[in-house]
């Protein structure tokens, strides 16, 4: 006589493999959450650092503050090392969600130069910022490290604060909560002893 096996076995061994899937299943897709968050906080992470470093960089060129707000800071500076004469520079947080970088190149001859509006270059900083009026892009200081308050007098900024702030996002990669980035410039091309 041949054994086979009976209903009530087959169905448990499928009633076995169907939970032992799940659990699988449930760490395969926890992985890939999981993989999925860690990517998309790399991924600002490292668009705050680039961000951030563009604008040390450049800010501290700097040579005369012209504008100063919670989320617009524009400078005469240099945007590279090779230049010799100083451009209007303008950081531009003030359109929702986006750090902007603007240079207008001088014109002209020394020492009567000209910055034309219709020469500008603005490029993307950051994408998917998260400043807001209490979590501002710009906080200045003194000479003596101390914060100013509003009106900002430009002839007192010798340090800016930077504060960058990712949005939360969904997917595909996925960042749950933002992720901030500060620093704090000093401005090295002032000359505070004349």
């Amino acid at each position: 006589m041949k054994k086979a096996f009976t209903l009530v076995e087959l169905l448990l061994v499928i009633f076995f493999l169907s939970i032992l899937g799940a659990i699988v299943g449930d760490f395969i897709i926890s992985s890939l959450n999981q993989q999925s968050q860690l990517e998309g906080q790399t991924q600002a992470q490292t668009e705050l650092n680039l961000a951030i470093d563009k604008m040390t960089k450049v800010i501290r060129s700097t040579t005369e503050v012209t504008e100063a707000s919670d989320f617009v800071f524009k400078i005469k500076g240099y945007p590279n090392v090779s230049e010799a004469v100083p451009s209007v520079i303008t950081f531009d947080s003030t359109a929702q969600g986006v750090m902007t970088y603007t240079v207008i190149p001088p014109t002209g001859t020394a020492p009567n130069y000209t910055y034309n509006i219709n020469n500008a270059s603005t490029f993307t900083l950051m994408k998917k910022l998260a400043n807001t009026s209490t979590q501002p892009a710009f906080v200045y200081y003194d000479e003596n490290g101390s914060v100013l308050s509003q009106p900002y007098s430009l002839a007192e900024i010798r340090m800016v604060g930077v504060t960058l702030i990712s949005q939360p996002s969904g997917p595909p990669l996925h960042l749950p909560k933002p992720i901030q980035v500060s620093t704090k410039i000093q401005l090295r091309n002032f000359k505070t002893n004349l």
